[in-house]
C-alpha cells in the first residue's frame, strides 16, 4: 500500500527533509572547519599579545635605567670618586638614591678602567669577571649613552645569579673615559616583569643562547633555544607543537620567545568533529520521520481541496466549487470562486492599473531596506549595553524611530525634507556610534529647503554608499550634507573624502544611469534615479562625481514644491 495518500505528499516530503538536512550539513560542516580554525586563531592572537606585553614590560623596566644614567655617569661626585677614589660615600648614596627610584632594584658597578676604585653592590649578583669588564670597557670607549650589554654566559655558570644584561654608560673626565658605571640585571630582576601565566618565556641573545626560562619547562641541548618552524606560527621543539612569536628586545641584542603549547587543542578539536558528526546523524534520522508525520498533518486538510480541482480539470469548465459553511476549508474554496468572479472586474480594471503601475512601482522602491545595516547596528548595541548602557538606550531609541519610519506605510510617498532628515540624522548618528572617531559628518540645510516635498528615503541609500564604499579605515572619513533651493530646483548635495570610485566603475555607474534600468543587484543610485525621475520627469536625478582616491560627490535635484502642489 502507497503510505502517501496523494502523490504530491511524497514531493512534498523530499522536499521538506532537503531544505532543512541540506542547510543542517553545511552549517555542521562550516563548524567543524570554523571551530579549529577560530581556536587556533584566539591561541596564536593570546600567545601574540603576550609576546607583546612581555617586551614592552622588561623595555620599559630598562628604560627607567637609560633614563638619567649618563647625567650620573657624569656627575662631579662620580667622576671624582673613579681619579681619585675620594668621596665614596656621597657616591654611594647617589647610586642608591638613583636606584631605589626605580623598579626592578638591580645591582649597581662603578670602577675605574684599571680597577683601582670600585664602588658596587653585590648582593644579588656574582662579580663582575674581569675579562667581561675588558669587553665592556671596550664597548664603551666610543660610546655616546648608556649601552646594553648581555652576558649571556653568565646565566649558566652562575646558575641565575649572575648577570643576564648589563646597562652600562662610561665616565669621562675632559673627553677621556675614565672608567664605567653599571647596573646589572639578573633573572630574579626580569622574572617578576614577564607575565608567564598559560605561556613559556624565553629569552635568549643574538646567537641563540638561553639567558632566561619561564612558565612551561622545556630542555636546552647545548643552551640553545631553536625550534622548528612548522606552519605559520606553530613551530616544533622536542617532539612537541607550539604556537611561538618572537620579538627583539631592544637594542639589547636579546630576543623575547614567547611559547604556549599546541597539543592540547587537539582533543579540543577531536571530540568537537565526534559530536558533530553525531548530532547531525542524530537529526537526519529524526528529520526523516517527523517531516513524513509532518506532511501527512499539515496537508490534510488542503486534500479535499486537491480533488476537488482534479475534478474540475477532467471537466474542463470553470465552475464554481461547492461549498459548506461548517467546512474548514470554507475560507479557501470560497476565495477560489470569488476569484471566478473577480476575471471579469479584473479586465475591467486594467486601465486603472495601468494607471497605478507608477505609485506601484515607486512604493515598490522605496520599501527595500539593507538588513546589513540592521544586523550591525544590533551588534554594536550588544556591547555597547556593557560598556556605556546610555549610550545603547540613545542608539536603541534611534533605530526603534528610524524602523518606525521606515516601514510606516500609512504616509505618502512624498514627505517634507525635514522628515528625510530627521530620519537621516538618527542614521548617521548610528553611524557614528558604530566608527568612532574614523568618522565625521556636517549637515547644512537651509530652512527654506525643509518644507520642500521629497520622495521618502530618498536620501538613505546615497548616504549609505557614500559610507559603505568611501570609508577605508585609515583615515577619518568626513561626509558633509547640503541642500540648496534656485529657481524651483532642489539641490541636494552628498559630498565625503572617501576612497572614491576608479573611472571604469564611474562610467559603467553613469551608462546605468542613464539607461534607467532597474537592477535588482544595485539598488543605490539606480533605485534613487528611478523614483526621482518617476516623481518630477528625465530631466531631474542623480548626478556622480568622483576622483579615486579623493573622494565623492552625489547631486540629487528634484522639482522645489511645497505640500498640496502635486506631483508629476
Amino acid at each position: 500500500m502507497n503510505r502517501y495518500l496523494f502523490p504530491y505528499h511524497k514531493s512534498i516530503h523530499a522536499k521538506l527533509v532537503r531544505t532543512i538536512l541540506i542547510p543542517l550539513l553545511v552549517i555542521s560542516a562550516v563548524v567543524i572547519v570554523a571551530v579549529p580554525l577560530v581556536i587556533t586563531l584566539a591561541a596564536n592572537t593570546d600567545n601574540y599579545r603576550h609576546n607583546q606585553q612581555a617586551v614592552q614590560s622588561l623595555e620599559r623596566r630598562l628604560e627607567y635605567y637609560t633614563d638619567g644614567l649618563d647625567s650620573l655617569a657624569q656627575s662631579r661626585d662620580t667622576v671624582r670618586f673613579v681619579r681619585s677614589g675620594e668621596g665614596r660615600s656621597r657616591v654611594f648614596e647617589e647610586l642608591y638614591r638613583y636606584r631605589n627610584g626605580r623598579l626592578p632594584a638591580v645591582s649597581f658597578q662603578l670602577s675605574s678602567l684599571d680597577g683601582a676604585h670600585r664602588a658596587e653592590e653585590s648582593r644579588q649578583v656574582s662579580p663582575y669577571q674581569s675579562e667581561e669588564d675588558v669587553l665592556l670597557c671596550w664597548k664603551l670607549r666610543d660610546a655616546r649613552g648608556p649601552v646594553a650589554h648581555v652576558v649571556a654566559e653568565t646565566s649558566v655558570w652562575s646558575q641565575g645569579r649572575g648577570p643576564i644584561l648589563v646597562l652600562a654608560a662610561p665616565v669621562r673626565s675632559g673627553g677621556e673615559q675614565v672608567g664605567v658605571l653599571s647596573f646589572l640585571f639578573t633573572r630574579d630582576n626580569l622574572e617578576q616583569y614577564v607575565p608567564d601565566v598559560n605561556h613559556g618565556t624565553v629569552i635568549t641573545n643574538q646567537n641563540g643562547h638561553v639567558v632566561y626560562t619561564g612558565g612551561i619547562s622545556l630542555t636546552y641541548p647545548y643552551n640553545k633555544f631553536a625550534p622548528q618552524q612548522v606552519a605559520g606560527s606553530i613551530c616544533r621543539y622536542g617532539g612537541q607543537y607550539f604556537i611561538l612569536h618572537q620579538s627583539p628586545l631592544g637594542d639589547t641584542g636579546l630576543w623575547v620567545h614567547s611559547v604556549a603549547p599546541f597539543d592540547y587543542l587537539l582533543p579540543v578539536v577531536y571530540t568537537e568533529i565526534a559530536l558533530t558528526a553525531a548530532f547531525i546523524t542524530l537529526i537526519a534520522l529524526m528529520l526523516h520521520r517527523v517531516s513524513f508525520q509532518a506532511t501527512k498533518v499539515v496537508m490534510a486538510p488542503f486534500d479535499s481541496v486537491f480533488s476537488a480541482l482534479q475534478q474540475y480539470g477532467e471537466g474542463g469548465t470553470l465552475s464554481r466549487i461547492p461549498v459548506d459553511e461548517q467546512d474548514e476549508l470554507y475560507p479557501y474554496l470560497s476565495q477560489f470562486n470569488n476569484i471566478l468572479d473577480e476575471i471579469d472586474l479584473l479586465l475591467e480594471k486594467n486601465k486603472e492599473l495601468l494607471v497605478q503601475t507608477k505609485s506601484a512601482e515607486m512604493r515598490v522602491l522605496h520599501s527595500q531596506f539593507n538588513p546589513h545595516f540592521m544586523f550591525n547596528m544590533l551588534d554594536t548595541i550588544k556591547y555597547a549595553i556593557y560598556d556605556d548602557p546610555d549610550q545603547a538606550y540613545e542608539m536603541i531609541i534611534s533605530l526603534s524611530k528610524m524602523l518606525r519610519y521606515t516601514l510606516d506605510t500609512s504616509q505618502e510617498i512624498l514627505v517634507p525634507l525635514a522628515q528625510n532628515l530627521a530620519y537621516i540624522e538618527d542614521y548617521l548618528r548610528l553611524r557614528k556610534a558604530r566608527l568612532g572617531e574614523q568618522f565625521e559628518y556636517k549637515i547644512e540645510i537651509p530652512q527654506e529647503a525643509m518644507d520642500c516635498q521629497v520622495p521618502k528615503l530618498i536620501m538613505q541609500p546615497i548616504i549609505e554608499n557614500s559610507i559603505s564604499h568611501g570609508y577605508t579605515g585609515e583615515s577619518t572619513l568626513v561626509l558633509e550634507v547640503s541642500a540648496a533651493v534656485r529657481k524651483g530646483v532642489l539641490t541636494i548635495v552628498t559630498k565625503d573624502n572617501g576612497r572614491g570610485i576608479p573611472p571604469a566603475q564611474l562610467r559603467e555607474l553613469r551608462a546605468r544611469l542613464k539607461g534607467l534600468v532597474y537592477d535588482p543587484e544595485h539598488i543605490g543610485m539606480v533605485n534613487t534615479q528611478k523614483r526621482i525621475q518617476l516623481h518630477y520627469g528625465p530631466e531631474y536625478g542623480v548626478k556622480v562625481t568622483s576622483q579615486e582616491g579623493r573622494g565623492t560627490t552625489v547631486r540629487l535635484t528634484m522639482r522645489a514644491q511645497k505640500a498640496g502642489e502635486g506631483y508629476v
